[in-house]
């Protein structure tokens, strides 16, 4: 007898529209996803903390402070360099001296050699801030020639994001990156969303917690974090084998010369350290006085004034070797003030 069914042949082949249609609805899927991935994350992004954009979060907290002065037309003052003045130099008892009619800035960075100081400054604070007298504050370390750990922050600094984009340094795949980080707050936030505790603490609307760096800066930039601690007799910059160097010379004339084109005094400051940093010198003050008449002659050859602070030198001013406490800053700005009230008109 003949069988009169069919037996079942082999499954017909996918055809192309099938498969297409599989990954268009894919794709669909992942957009969707990604929609709702930037939807979430602009709802909780108040609540995450800011990327670092800078070699620090003082930097990047200052670059927020400088734009936002910068809206209000700047600072005639500005002062710059490590935070030896960074700590030193409160604005507000300058002004106080200048008459409380002249706006002054503290735009001192942390460990900022004169190279970082200069880039910084050049790029960022006298673009911005537009002032008409520039006060620069240094310590014998800041003319040293190189040493290992010198340039480990200007390194950090050049090699940031805000600084690649503000010196035009950034290659195409950091140019794709920032863009997209200016339009997307999924990319903007994408180290923070990999932390599932960071982001349920947004989720829940706590604040986000802020670097102790730039929670301690007040609204003229001076950094005030360690300014009540007892003094240490710590030097925090290695001086072994100190020698006047040639690259951050040059970098500290060339910043002269850049704000002079631009019809900007500048006033070079031999900031105050204690006796024990002075010690701390190969020659002891021999040494010293080598860093002093290095400045001498960097203002005479420059037509930019110098003021010599270095001998307010008693421990009850510091916190430690090179950092001036509460009590040491006040004096020291309201010295400063005075000097500079002679000098700005």
């Amino acid at each position: 007898m003949t069988s009169t069914g069919t037996s079942a042949g082999p499954s017909a082949p996918v055809t192309e529209p099938e498969t297409g249609h599989r990954w268009l609805k894919l794709l669909v899927l992942v957009v969707l996803l990604l929609v709702l991935a930037e939807l979430g994350t602009r709802l909780i992004a108040s609540h995450l903390p800011p990327p670092l954009q800078w070699d620090t979060y003082e930097t990047q907290a200052k670059v927020a402070q400088i734009d936002a002065l910068a809206k209000q037309g700047g600072a005639q003052i500005v002062f710059l360099g490590s935070s030896t003045i960074d700590v030193g130099a409160d604005p507000t008892t300058v002004d106080a001296q200048l008459g409380g009619h002249v706006r002054g800035y503290n735009a001192g960075l942390e460990s900022a050699i004169p190279r970082l100081t200069a880039k910084w400054a050049e790029y960022e604070v006298i673009p911005k801030l537009h002032p008409k007298v520039i006060v620069i504050g240094l310590s014998s370390y800041d003319l040293g020639a190189e040493d290992p750990g010198r340039t480990g922050f200007y390194d950090a600094y050049l090699g940031s994001p805000g600084a690649q984009q503000l010196m035009g340094t950034a290659d195409p795949i950091q140019e794709v990156d920032y863009w997209l980080g200016q339009h997307s707050s999924l990319w903007f936030h994408k180290y923070q969303l990999r932390d599932p505790e960071t982001v349920w603490h947004a989720i829940e609307g706590k604040a986000p917690a802020v670097d102790p760096s730039a929670a301690a800066l007040t609204a003229q930039g001076r950094q005030t974090a360690d300014q009540y601690l007892p003094y240490q007799d710590l030097t925090t910059v290695d001086l072994k084998g100190w020698r006047l160097g040639n690259k951050d010379t040059a970098a500290l004339r060339g910043l002269i010369s850049f704000a002079h084109h631009r019809g900007i005094k500048v006033v070079l400051v031999d900031m105050p350290v204690a006796p024990q940093f002075v010690t701390a010198m190969p020659h002891g003050a021999a040494s010293y006085e080598i860093f002093d008449s290095e400045l001498a002659s960097i203002g005479r050859q420059t037509s930019s004034t110098v003021l010599f602070y270095q001998r307010v030198s008693s421990d009850s001013l510091f916190f430690n070797n090179i950092h001036l406490n509460h009590t040491g800053a006040e004096l020291f700005s309201a010295r400063l003030g005075a000097a500079l009230a002679r000098i700005v008109h």
